[in-house]
């Protein structure tokens, strides 16, 4: 299954896909679902409804303490598809946006980006980064954002095909 970047995400996937568009694994899937936070249908095969992954993530940063006072907008998370899984597993952060987890977590601290938690793993908001990456337009925040961050041209760390290089 292709997805071209800025187009919407489809309403289902494939759970086959959802690491590649989603960020988490099948069977971090299957758990979610079982436990009520996601939905799967089963046609021919298994498909993620689109929506509950989206109506999860928007729980889990409207839950998490460490995000009140954040004025990042919600409005936008996932209604893009930007190249990248719409989370990203915090060890994993450099290989999509190039920066640090260091510099992740500092992020966070200052409520540039959203995480949310599932299990034990957290995943940064993709739709946080493409936010304070790409528009936040030529002023940012003093010190919001690594400076390594703001000399990145937009899809810098993409292929031409949405593929993190």
């Amino acid at each position: 299954m292709s997805h071209k970047i800025g187009l919407s995400y489809p309403l289902t996937v494939p759970l086959v896909d959802c690491e590649r568009l989603f960020g988490f694994s099948s069977a971090t899937a299957a758990r979610l679902a079982i436990q009520g936070d996601i939905e799967i249908k089963s046609f021919r095969r298994k498909l993620i409804v689109t929506e509950s992954v989206r109506a999860m993530i928007l729980r889990k940063i409207h839950d998490a303490p460490h995000h009140a006072g954040c004025t990042i907008p919600l409005d936008s998370v996932m209604l893009k598809y930007y190249g990248i899984p719409s989370l990203i597993h915090m060890s994993h952060i450099h290989n999509f946006c190039c920066f640090s987890r260091k510099t992740a977590y500092r992020l966070v601290e200052k409520c540039e980006i959203l995480t949310v938690k599932i299990g034990a793993a957290r995943f940064i908001v993709s739709d946080s980064v493409v936010n304070i990456l790409f528009h936040q337009g030529s002023k940012p925040k003093p010190g919001a954002v690594h400076k390594a961050a703001h000399h990145v041209e937009p899809n810098a760390c993409l292929s031409q095909e949405g593929e993190p290089r």
